[in-house]
This record gives C-alpha cells, sequence and structure tokens, in this order.
C-alpha cells in the first residue's frame, strides 16, 4: 500500500510540472527570435524575468509539496508500524505526535521572540546605568551640601526643642500651687550667690598673684630669648663662614678655577622663614636671587650648569646676527638651541623678541596699569593671597614691601580687569612672577598675556577649567599608549595623577619644578608653545616609572606626585627623555585627541549642570 502511495504522489507532481507554461515559453521564444528590433528585445527579456519569477514560485509550491507528502508518508509507515502494538496508550500518543511537534515549534518560537525582547530591554538598561552614572557625580555634590543644611536644621530643631521645654517647665511650675516650694529655692540660692561671690573675691586675689608672678617670669624668660637670640645668630654666622668655605672647596675641586663671586652670593634675605631659622647676614643666594641650600648634590647641579651656560654662549655667538630677525622664531637652528638653553646673559632679549612675536599687533596697545584699592574686592583678596606664596625663597619677593611684589600685583590685578572673562586664577602669579626676574613691569605682563591668550590652549584659565581637563585626558591617552605598564597600574590602585599634571599645566611647570630647570621650560614653551608641556609630563613620569611602580597604595602615590618633580636638577636628562626618548608624536596628533576629548568633558558637564537644575527645581519647589 505505502509503494502505491508514493506511485500516486510521484504521477501527480508529473503532471503538475507537465502543466506549466514551460512548453508555451519555447513557443514564444521561437517567434521572438525572429524578430530584430530593441522594442522586441525588450519584452522578450520582460517576459523571461515574468517566467523566470513564475518558475520559481511553481518550485517551491512543489517543494512545499513535496515535504508536506514526505511527512504524510512518514505518519503512514509510522502508523503502520505501531498499528500492530497492544499498547493503547502508545498508540494514542504516536497518533498525536505530530499536533505536540507543532505545538513545541510554536512555543520555541515565542521564546525566541522573548528572548530578543529580553535582549533589547538589557541593552536599553546598560543605556540608561550609563545615563544615571553620569548623573551620580552631581548627586554626590548635592548630597554634601543637603547633609551640611540638614545638620543646621537638626541643629535648630534642638535649640528650639530645648527653648520650648524650659518655656513648658517654667509655666507649668509658675501655674502651679507649689509657690511656696519657689519662694524657699530662691531664698537658698540666694545665699549660695553670696557664698559665690565670696569665693569671686578670693580668686581674685589669687588672680592679681598670678598676674605679677606671670609678669616676672616673662621678663626673666624675655632676658633668656635674647641671649639665646645673640648665642644663635652667632651661631649662624659661623655656620655661613663654614658653609661658604665648603662651597670654595667644592668648586675648587674641579680642573679650571671658577669665578665663586659669579656663582654665589651672600646678601641678605629677610624672610620670617629665614628670620627664625638663621641669622639675617650670611645666606647663600644662586645667580638669580634664590637661597641656596647647603647641599653637595646640588652645589654638584650647579656647578654643572655654570660649566653648560659658558658652552651655550659659545653655541649662540653663531646666531648673533639672526636673533633680531623676522625669521628667527621659526629657525630650526634657533630651535635645536633652544632646547639646549637660552644663556643667561641673552635670556631677557630672547625672551622679548619671542613675546613680540607671538602679541603681533596687539603689542601696540598701551599697558596701563589698574589701581590696586580700585579693582574687584574678590580678585584683589585673592590676588594679595597669592602674592607672598610667589616665591617665598627669592631675596626680591620675600616680604610684601618688595618692589617686586608690587609690581606683581600691579601686573595681576591688570589682567584680570583687561580680560574680565579669564579674570585672574591660581598659577598666573608664577608666570608674571618669572618673567619679572629677567623683564621690566611692562613685558612681564605680556608675557602673561601671551601665555595665558595666545600659547595656552582655550579655557585653562576660566571658571570650569576645561581646557586643563581636556589636556590631562589626553596626556592619560599618550601615556597608555607609551608606557601601558603606568597606565595600567594607576587603574589598579585607582589612581588619578591630575594632581600632578593640573599644578604643572597651569603654572607651565613653574611650581613644580625647581627654578633652572622650571627656566629652561619656559624657552622651549615661549618658542614651541603649550605641546612641549605634554611632553615633558610624559617625560617626568617615564624618568620615575621604577619608583611609581613600587609604590603599592594609592596614599604612597599621591605623596610621592607632591615631591618627585622637586628633586628634578637635571635638566639635561629631562631634556633627553622629552626630545629623544619619546617615540615621535605630532601636533596635529595631539589637537585630534583635544577634539574628542573636549566633546566628552563638555558632555559630562552639561548632563551634571542639567542633574543640578532638575535637584534646585525640586528643592525650590518643596520650600515652596
Amino acid at each position: 500500500h505505502q509503494q502505491q502511495q508514493q506511485q500516486h504522489s510521484s504521477r501527480q507532481i508529473k503532471r503538475s510540472f507537465s502543466s506549466t507554461p514551460r512548453f508555451a515559453f519555447f513557443r514564444k521564444n521561437t517567434k521572438l527570435a525572429n524578430e530584430s528590433s530593441s522594442k522586441v528585445d525588450e519584452r522578450y527579456i520582460e517576459q523571461l524575468q515574468d517566467e523566470i519569477c513564475f518558475l520559481r514560485k511553481a518550485v517551491s509550491e512543489r517543494d512545499s509539496n513535496i515535504v508536506h507528502l514526505y511527512k504524510q508518508n512518514v505518519a503512514k509507515a509510522a502508523m503502520i508500524t505501531y498499528s500492530s502494538a497492544a499498547d493503547v496508550e502508545k498508540r494514542h500518543l504516536f497518533a498525536n505526535r505530530s499536533v505536540l511537534v507543532d505545538e513545541l515549534q510554536s512555543q520555541l518560537k515565542a521564546e525566541h521572540s522573548k528572548a530578543e525582547k529580553y535582549k533589547g530591554m538589557y541593552t536599553e538598561s546598560l543605556d540608561s546605568r550609563n545615563e544615571k552614572a553620569v548623573l551620580v557625580a552631581g548627586l554626590q555634590a548635592q548630597l554634601f551640601d543637603r547633609t551640611k543644611n540638614v545638620q543646621q536644621l537638626e541643629e535648630q530643631n534642638v535649640s528650639l526643642k530645648q527653648e520650648l521645654d524650659l518655656s513648658n517647665s517654667l509655666l507649668s511650675t509658675m501655674e502651679s500651687s507649689d509657690k511656696l516650694a519657689m519662694q524657699v529655692e530662691c531664698e537658698t540660692l540666694k545665699k549660695e550667690n553670696e557664698i559665690l561671690q565670696e569665693d569671686n573675691r578670693f580668686l581674685s586675689e589669687e588672680k592679681m598673684k598670678l598676674e605679677e608672678h606671670f609678669k616676672e617670669e616673662k621678663m626673666r624668660l624675655e632676658a633668656q630669648f635674647k641671649e639665646s637670640k645673640k648665642e644663635s645668630e652667632r651661631l649662624a654666622s659661623k655656620l655661613a663662614e663654614l658653609v661658604h668655605s665648603h662651597m670654595k672647596l667644592l668648586l675648587s675641586s674641579t680642573e679650571r678655577e671658577v669665578d665663586v663671586s659669579s656663582l654665589v652670593q651672600w646678601r641678605e634675605f629677610s624672610t620670617w622663614e629665614a628670620q627664625n631659622t638663621l641669622s639675617k647676614e650670611g645666606l647663600v643666594v644662586d645667580s638669580y636671587g634664590f637661597k641656596i641650600l647647603p647641599s653637595v648634590t646640588m652645589l654638584e647641579f650647579v656647578k654643572a650648569e655654570e660649566k653648560q651656560e659658558k658652552e651655550r654662549e659659545k653655541w649662540w655667538k653663531d646666531l648673533d646676527a639672526s636673533i633680531g630677525s623676522e625669521n628667527f622664531p621659526e629657525s630650526k637652528a634657533a630651535k635645536t638651541l633652544v632646547r639646549k638653553g637660552i644663556p643667561r646673559s641673552l635670556r631677557p632679549l630672547l625672551w622679548n623678541i619671542l613675546i613680540r612675536h607671538r602679541l603681533g599687533d596687539e603689542f601696540g596697545n598701551k599697558y596701563e596699569p589698574s589701581d590696586f584699592e580700585d579693582s574687584l574686592s574678590e580678585i584683589s583678596k585673592q590676588v594679595e593671597l597669592d602674592l607672598l606664596r610667589t616665591f617665598p625663597t627669592h631675596k626680591d619677593f620675600c616680604n610684601g614691601n618688595c618692589e617686586k611684589i608690587q609690581q606683581l600685583r600691579r601686573i595681576l590685578v591688570t589682567f584680570a580687569n583687561k580680560y574680565p572673562d579669564v579674570g585672574y586664577c591660581q598659577g598666573m602669579n608664577m608666570i608674571a612672577a618669572m618673567f619679572l626676574l629677567f623683564l621690566d613691569e611692562e613685558m612681564s605682563y605680556w608675557g602673561l598675556v601671551v601665555c595665558i591668550n595666545n600659547l595656552q590652549p582655550i579655557g585653562y584659565y576660566d571658571h570650569s577649567m576645561v581646557g586643563v581637563q581636556v589636556d590631562h585626558r589626553v596626556i592619560k591617552s599618550l601615556l597608555m599608549e607609551r608606557s601601558s605598564d603606568i597606565s595600567n597600574h594607576f587603574k589598579k590602585l585607582n589612581v588619578d595623577f591630575n594632581l600632578l599634571t593640573f599644578n604643572f599645566l597651569l603654572t607651565v611647570g613653574i611650581d613644580s619644578l625647581p627654578t633652572v630647570t622650571a627656566m629652561r621650560v619656559m624657552d622651549t614653551f615661549l618658542f614651541e608653545g603649550n605641546k612641549v608641556l605634554v611632553r615633558f609630563l610624559l617625560a617626568i613620569l617615564r624618568m620615575h616609572r621604577d619608583k611609581l611602580l613600587a609604590c603599592t597604595e594609592a596614599m604612597e602615590l599621591f605623596a610621592y606626585f607632591r615631591t618627585m618633580t622637586k628633586e628634578m636638577h637635571d635638566v639635561n636628562a629631562l631634556f633627553q627623555f622629552a626630545f629623544g626618548d619619546l617615540k615621535h608624536f605630532t601636533k596635529k596628533k595631539i589637537d585630534d585627541k583635544r577634539v574628542d576629548m573636549r566633546m566628552k568633558v563638555e558632555d559630562e558637564m552639561a548632563a551634571v549642570q542639567r542633574r543640578r537644575e532638575e535637584l534646585q527645581t525640586k528643592r525650590n519647589e518643596k520650600l515652596q
């Protein structure tokens, strides 16, 4: 019976296939072949396409019929096999097998659709979680403010409760019928008051006696202090003589004699720190006016710098003719020599030329110092706080009466009033003071203008400090590319080195590096621009790689960030790392990274600002 069914199905398939318009297609093809025009060819192609589509549909229908017939044959064969089975339940299950298979397939499709739906929901939840993570920063800031407000309100609530309890207790006492007991208590308090007054007289007498004894002790201690001060001044003077002789011995140890008076001078140094540690006479200052600590290591670097200074003067003699020309700031030979160091004798002239070149037409404006008293109060207060923090170990910046301090005050206040969109930011004082070491007040002002408005990127010194945040992220990206072990170590300890980068970038390294090193950095900064600061920071991290990786805790890293740049007296090693050992990367690469990072920083700040506004709106609604 099964074979008969298969033969019958095959005959049906043959009849359906022979009934197709295949033979008609060949007849049409024969007629169209005799036509030669292009229109006939186009119609022929269209007919062929229609026939192909028709044949495809017929083939798909036949395939479905074959599959259906195959399923029927399999089901019939299985039915014949199990029809003789004795178990009724098995026969019943087999009879319903196809129905169950269809149900399971439909359930599987439903489960697949649910899985796709849940996958989309999971992706949406991840996106929403990232958005909420951005808002967490703003919520934390608001939470801190709200906690303070809650504490204040709780304190006020406690005080009000105490006052209310006191008033209620007094009211209940007055309304009670036990007024006689209160009168008795008043009499007792009066007696106690008399006793306390008597004790107060006795204590007053004792106080007078103690004050007299204190005056006597004070006079005695002042006399001892004067004697000890004289002794300390004598010892400090002797110490200064020993240091001076020690420096002579160190400097005379070279093959060629060095003029000690040109390297080290003995001058008066009147800071409060010096007055409390050493005497006013006999302090050691270098040729720039900064105090020299009596350290053998420091003196070795001083000797080496003096030797290199003479070599630089020889190198720069060949460029004497081109220094004043317009092509000097673009000269490759000058760029090479600037990286090797500008001689101390030529630094005022070259800084003046570079500042004028960077300013262009703006240099024609007149420098008009603003009056400190008439300037904005907030700016004046901040400037006044930062004045004595600027070069406290320099003989011309050590107290408020120094002329350099007066010039620095006028420069900073004038800049803040001239450019109100920038105002005053910490770090400007260090840049202006560095210029005052070599230039007059007016050129120092224009040097500050060049650094803030021309050399540093936009947003470095405004309220949001977007520019510094962008450059910090650029440096993090470059550190990951160049020194991934250091970057991964920071990530492992959850440490961000913005404490190092922000101070270095805002002060052009002046507040981070030793004085001579900072001057060399300023030379290249004026000549090449902000890109050298990125190189120097990467070089500093690479130079201290071993010690950074040796730090195993976050606090240990933070402490090392504060001190690791202060001992970088070896300028040549720093410049070798920055311009020699680091792989080459162009300014265009830095600018491209800045564009990407600026978009991310601005988006994050905008999200935080929106969240703050929403929280402020909700707070105002609750108060209303």
